[in-house]
């Protein structure tokens, strides 16, 4: 690897600064209304009703999708919503970006979780619309988000209340997935009990803490799965030994999977160009990639 590449990579291991996926998936989808309305309008879709307008409701997709806009500290954030057709609230999920941003592939796993019955918040750890496919930028927008914990963790609790404010949600069900930096990100929010998450799963993510003090044996109720790539050199297996000690400690019910041959950004169908762009060590891995949904959505099926 050129040693410029290794820099950007090496720093991946640690919050202050991030390992990265390739950006990638399908275009947004047509935005729905807000609130009450929306979620009014899907279950109507669901059982064949009548609109407000008294006209015959069209045959509903499996998931909408909406756009929205909210702010954090004067800060404008930008989210992306998958609302599960249902009539009744149901299990939630917030899903939180690579170290690129807020780019389509976080989008694309919002709408698969919604078209799993899931209503699904692609959070925004940025804000004001800040998405890169360079490393060096990447890297910037990352050590600014974590630069100031406090403030990174209103963001993640205010994407929490928009998720929870959704009407087909039930708060009381609440769990969080994240790729890579976003892995740390939803581990963190573990750690700290930022808010209250019934399960957390980080994709190849980072692993370390950055608590002053580790959690207090029995003081996370938050069910955790850790899945990574044992091909990974920036989770290396000395990291992922002192993940698991940190989580025996603290009495925390966590899993970790390592799939033996995967490399780094293991979910993304797009790693390996982008590996191959910049000289990084990325590879998605299709048979990988399904098997750790799976495992997934195991967990959220029992827990949420």
């Amino acid at each position: 690897m050129h040693t410029t590449n290794r820099r950007w990579w090496l720093a991946g291991v640690l919050w202050a600064t991030a390992s990265a996926v390739a950006c990638g998936g399908a275009a947004p989808k047509p935005a729905v209304e807000d609130g009450a309305e929306a979620a009014e309008q899907v279950a109507a879709e669901a059982d064949g009703s009548e609109t407000a307008g008294g006209e015959q409701a069209q045959a509903a997709p499996e998931v909408q999708m909406r756009e929205l806009t909210y702010e954090v500290d004067g800060q404008t954030f930008t989210g992306y919503l998958a609302i599960a057709a249902r009539a009744t609230p149901g299990p939630a999920v917030l899903v939180v970006h690579e170290w690129w941003g807020h780019n389509e592939f976080v989008r694309d796993m919002a709408q698969r979780l919604g078209e799993q019955g899931y209503t699904a918040l692609a959070l925004d750890m940025y804000g004001e619309g800040k998405v890169t496919e360079h490393p060096e930028d990447a890297k910037r927008f990352m050590q600014a988000a974590m630069s100031d914990l406090p403030a990174a963790e209103r963001r993640i609790a205010a994407a929490y209340e928009l998720l929870s404010a959704e009407p087909t949600v039930d708060a009381d069900r609440v769990g969080a997935i994240g790729f890579c930096f976003g892995g740390g990100v939803v581990l963190h929010a573990m750690r700290a009990q930022v808010v209250p998450l019934e399960a957390v799963v980080s994709f190849h993510g980072v692993l370390q803490s950055h608590l002053k003090m580790p959690p207090e044996p029995g003081s996370i109720g938050t069910k955790v799965l850790v899945l990574t790539g044992g091909a990974d050199p920036f989770v290396p297996t000395d990291v992922v030994a002192a993940f698991e000690a940190e989580m025996r400690d603290a009495q925390v019910d966590y899993r970790v999977e390592v799939y033996p041959d995967a490399k780094h950004a293991f979910m993304n169908p797009g790693a390996t160009a982008r590996g191959e762009q910049f000289g990084m060590p990325l590879a998605y891995d299709a048979e990988v990639a399904t098997q750790a949904w799976q495992e997934m959505v195991e967990l959220f099926e029992a827990e949420l």
